[in-house]
């Protein structure tokens, strides 16, 4: 199996980590790639070293953004570009496995998508001892039809590879305004799911670097006016930031605890309300775009049993908010909210 992979990565002043980067790549061990590398108007060396590797690598391609586009729409631009295969995406200050790519490839089976936790790193490249997903607090998901990625995103840009079939779909969804407030790695993983499943693969096979200039997963970065101190001192300064983000999420759970129980029902049947529409839109631009055959797999119309189950699931909830003094109007709108998120998440 020696299929070609498309590698994309999107830079912006990334001069510090590049190297790095770029060679963890340029070393895998599956050779077929195509590496293509769009940089967002850098102000720093970073286009010199991508023309460097570029001159002495076959596989690379190199570019530059004429204005800057962030980098959402950078990495969307890049997916249009890419010929793979399958397509994995690469951030510009992380260092990958040699052989990442190869045991995805040989992992990912009949699935859209596959993906790995990953090892956080830190400026001088020691680790921090912990995941990505174990500092977030999420659980690994696989499976189809995975509406809670668009709540508790799991898959990370940088840790995945998925097939170029997605191409159409991604790229047909990514302006509609349900998206707007997602990043590209959920709208793919979503979509991913709605076709024939992510995977998860428990290995981690990507080192990721958390410093001060990171676009995301700041979490425990270090302030950059410390990025040469490289003592204990500095370590236990990044280590005191992590500790106190932890306890501020402790605390804020503690908050919510305390309320009524049934206002915080209240509240988080209102969410799911609110969200229930955007979840709905979103379904439907999605199907619309499959054959006839995938659109069959999701039956909107539920058989007589299901159909009588959400009803009378929907009658008893509105019941139970009426009668701790919520209008029977937004009682309705509440529980048919509540009926179509415990819908959607069934699939």
């Amino acid at each position: 199996m020696n299929p070609k992979v498309s590698i994309l990565v999107a830079t912006y002043n990334g001069e510090e980590y590049l190297h790095k980067q770029l060679d963890s790549i340029i070393n895998q061990t599956h050779e077929n790639l195509e590496i293509i590398i769009q940089d967002d108007g850098s102000k720093d060396n970073t286009l010199k070293i991508l023309q460097g590797y570029a001159a002495n690598d076959s596989r690379i391609r190199v570019s530059q953004n004429k204005s800057n586009l962030g980098i959402v729409k950078n990495f969307y631009d890049l997916i249009s570009k890419s010929e793979g295969k399958y397509i994995a995406i690469s951030d510009q200050d992380d260092i990958w496995e040699t052989d990442k790519i190869e045991i995805l490839l040989d992992n990912i089976s009949d699935s859209s998508l596959i993906y790995t936790d990953s090892a956080l790193i830190k400026d001088d490249d020691s680790s921090w001892g912990t995941t990505l997903l174990e500092q977030l607090g999420h659980t690994p998901k696989s499976g189809r039809f995975l509406m809670n990625l668009l709540t508790e995103n799991t898959i990370s840009g940088h840790a995945c590879l998925f097939k170029a079939e997605l191409k159409e779909v991604i790229l047909k969804s990514r302006d509609l305004e349900c998206h707007q407030s997602y990043m590209y790695d959920q709208l793919i993983g979503t979509i991913a799911s709605f076709n024939d499943g992510v995977r998860y693969y428990d290995k981690p096979l990507t080192r990721h670097r958390i410093h001060a200039s990171n676009n995301h997963n700041t979490f425990i970065s270090k302030d950059k006016s410390d990025k040469s101190d490289k003592s204990d001192k500095s370590d236990k300064s990044n280590q005191r930031m992590l500790d106190e983000r932890q306890e501020a999420r402790r605390k804020e759970r503690r908050e919510r605890t305390k309320a009524p129980f049934f206002q915080r029902k209240r509240e988080r049947a209102r969410i799911k309300t609110e969200r229930a529409h955007e979840k709905l839109v979103l379904l439907e631009s999605m199907f619309n775009t499959y054959s006839t055959k995938r659109k069959n797999v999701f039956r909107l119309e539920p058989n007589p049993t299901i159909k009588f189950n959400t009803c009378f699931f929907n009658r008893k909830l509105c019941k139970e908010l009426v009668a701790v003094g919520i209008d029977k109007t937004e009682a309705k709108q509440l529980s048919l909210g509540k009926l179509y998120y415990t819908f959607l998440q069934i699939f």
